[in-house]
């Protein structure tokens, strides 16, 4: 909004700014006759022209005491609280191109992902991916995310291999959409993930589809599109439990790497389901303890089918034993909170 007269602005540091005049605000900042800019954040209160103060209060109470309330809570690592001031400002932001917006999609996608709900962390990431303003290091790091993720576009924390699948199905939905909508733009990680959707999902021609469309310089990204054609071409040939053609070697990083041990102890299990099932229960447990620490939400997934390959022959100690560090150590995994569900159901 533009020719707003002399002002008074308090900065939530309590500093007071009497010498200069507001230029203009926006959604994004408030300019002052000096050119110089504040965030919303930093306002604590403000007197501008009368018929522009009701503007001028909203926007410092509905944007800026939320982005005031998410950096404090990025500050002290309290991931737990973010999604509940995120929901509004994702409404907000997420169809600006601003280094706020790009800054709240990924302080939703960590929320989401410290919540146990990872698939919808997905969409919130491919969107701080999909625009152009920069942030600093400190700012992505402070995130747990990495600048090779944004050039990438495929996260470290976000492993495109999925368990939940109702939340798979309904994201897919929503990916498919932000992919049409910014066509060529959309970030080629996102194909990795819309690919490892597919596959979740079972839609193994769709998957294909969206796995061949991958296009990157990028070395990860070039190995995820390599194991999902390769997974999706095990799953629909004849012998379907046979090797993954995708070949682990040095220059493999540790994602694809996790992944594709992961489908072939599921190969494994599938090929030898009539036998004992020791084998199988074993090459889940050496899953999750090689990659516990990276991935967790794959270690969990591991020990709960070990478990239930357990159960089913009767291994009630070995069951009990691993349900024991499921619960303790993966409480917040997709599978840890489906153990924990499924017990106080037998209760």
């Amino acid at each position: 909004m533009e020719g707003v007269a002399q002002s008074n602005i308090v900065l939530r540091d309590l500093t007071l700014i009497s010498d200069r005049t507001i230029d203009s605000f926006s959604q994004e900042s408030v300019r002052l006759s000096d050119d110089s800019e504040l965030s919303w954040d930093q306002i604590l209160r403000g007197q501008v022209k009368p018929e522009q103060q009701a503007e001028f209060d909203r926007n410092v109470r509905e944007i800026g005491l939320p982005l005031f309330r998410l950096q404090k809570r990025i500050q002290v690592g309290d991931w737990a609280r973010l999604n509940e001031i995120t929901e509004n400002l994702m409404i907000r932001y997420s169809g600006i191109d601003s280094e706020t917006a790009k800054s709240v999609c990924l302080a939703t996608a960590k929320g989401k992902l410290e919540s146990g709900r990872r698939v919808e962390a997905v969409l919130p990431f491919l969107m701080a991916c999909g625009k152009s303003a920069t942030l600093s290091l400190p700012e992505i790091e402070a995130l747990g995310f990495t600048k090779q993720d944004f050039q990438d576009g495929v996260a470290s924390q976000l492993l495109p291999v999925w368990f939940d699948i109702e939340r798979v199905r309904a994201q897919k939905k929503l990916l498919e959409s932000y992919a049409f909508e910014l066509g060529p733009d959309f970030p080629p990680g996102g194909k990795v993930y819309l690919a490892s959707f597919c596959l979740s999902l079972g839609q193994f021609e769709k998957g294909k589809k969206y796995a061949g469309e991958i296009e990157s310089d990028s070395e990860l990204v070039q190995q995820w599109k390599a194991l999902l054609l390769s997974e999706i071409d095990r799953r629909t040939r004849a012998d379907a439990n046979g090797l993954n053609l995708f070949q682990v070697n040095e220059g493999t990083t540790v994602g694809p790497q996790a992944a594709s041990a992961f489908f072939d102890a599921l190969a494994l299990d599938t090929a030898k389901a009539d036998t004992k099932p020791f084998p199988q229960i074993l090459e889940y447990l050496k899953v999750a303890a090689l990659w516990e620490e990276q991935f967790p939400n794959l270690s969990s997934a591991a020990i709960y089918r070990a478990i239930e390959l357990a159960e089913a022959a009767n291994l009630s100690e070995e069951a009990k034993s691993m349900t024991g560090e499921l619960l303790r150590s993966f409480a917040k995994s997709y599978h840890g909170r489906l153990m924990a569900a499924r017990n106080i159901g037998r209760r």
